[in-house]
């Protein structure tokens, strides 16, 4: 199981991406709902800016203890929005919701996820980043994780995910 450590990684998002994903949040609850993260990493990782979010896409699922997002939808958004940037972005993680909770923990499906999208060559995204928003209808609390896997040569060693501030510019 990853250990769970506060790290110096920073984030930055404007408040309009924050806004959009709990107008998205609202829309979903008591089901959960996500989308994807797109921006940029710091050229020393020190810190990484969440320039859009996505919606769950036409074809999602909700579900009170689940989402199932449309897949097809996020890779046409991912390209959409890498082409726009003029290639300077790119897909950073994942964003959903945990509707009716006190604060945003890992689930195990969660931790799945980024390790699979850490793993995924096509992905391009060996530190996912996974916002998690906590709450309720007009009182969602962010709270961002980051995984990166260790690596013994080309074996996976050990998984160490990150809680990350969140600064709004």
């Amino acid at each position: 199981m990853p250990t769970l450590l506060r790290s110096n990684v920073k984030v930055w998002t404007q408040q309009s991406v924050l806004d959009y994903i709990e107008t998205e949040s609202d829309r979903a609850f008591p089901n959960e709902t996500g989308g994807i993260l797109f921006g940029y990493w710091s050229s020393d990782e020190s810190g990484v800016v969440i320039l859009h979010a996505t919606g769950p896409g036409p074809d999602a699922r909700h579900r009170s203890f689940g989402f199932t997002p449309d897949a097809a939808y996020h890779e046409a958004e991912v390209a959409r929005l890498y082409s726009l940037s003029n290639r300077r972005g790119t897909y950073l993680g994942d964003w959903h919701t945990h509707p009716n909770c006190t604060f945003a923990a890992l689930s195990r499906r969660d931790r799945r996820t980024m390790r699979t999208i850490a793993r995924c060559k096509e992905a391009r995204a060996p530190r996912p980043l996974m916002l998690l928003l906590s709450g309720e209808l007009g009182n969602w609390h962010p709270t961002i994780w980051c995984m990166r896997i260790k690596r013994l040569g080309r074996l996976p060693l050990f998984h160490d995910t990150h809680c990350l501030a969140l600064t709004i510019y």
